[in-house]
């Protein structure tokens, strides 16, 4: 494990974990609680530089900024797709397809949670290729 910058966002390889189209390990990200920055605010979501400075279109980037923000203890989140899209100011088909771009680049992974279409998501940050 390895820590990047001075915000402590650390990234992590996870064996077992999905892998991107070049078979590499994604790379999970997690923020080290009472870092400098971070301390003392309330209701601030801290987004890594990698990720705002990918080459990603906005809706994309914003929809992983948003589900960023629900992943309050580690990687994983599970919000609907109605609220996202609400968050996001786009409708679900557009969103689902920002979903996809998203999982085309090994930036985010989805798994059913239940029958009735709820996903667990897992973010990842990008790979070091």
């Amino acid at each position: 494990m390895r820590v990047v910058g001075r915000l402590g966002f650390m990234f992590a390889p996870f064996p077992g974990r999905p892998r991107n189209r070049k078979g590499a390990d994604m790379q999970q990200i997690r923020v080290v609680p009472g870092d400098e920055l971070t301390r003392g605010l309330k209701n601030t979501t801290v987004v890594p530089n990698s990720i705002l400075d990918m080459k990603l279109a906005t809706g994309p980037k914003l929809t992983w900024i948003v589900l960023w923000r629900f992943c309050y203890h580690g990687c994983t989140c599970f919000p609907s797709q109605g609220k996202i899209s609400v968050m996001v100011g786009c409708d679900p088909k557009t969103l689902r397809a920002w979903l996809d771009d998203l999982e085309a680049r090994s930036l985010l992974y989805r798994s059913r949670r239940s029958p009735n279409g709820v996903c667990i998501y897992t973010l990842y940050g990008p790979s070091e290729e």
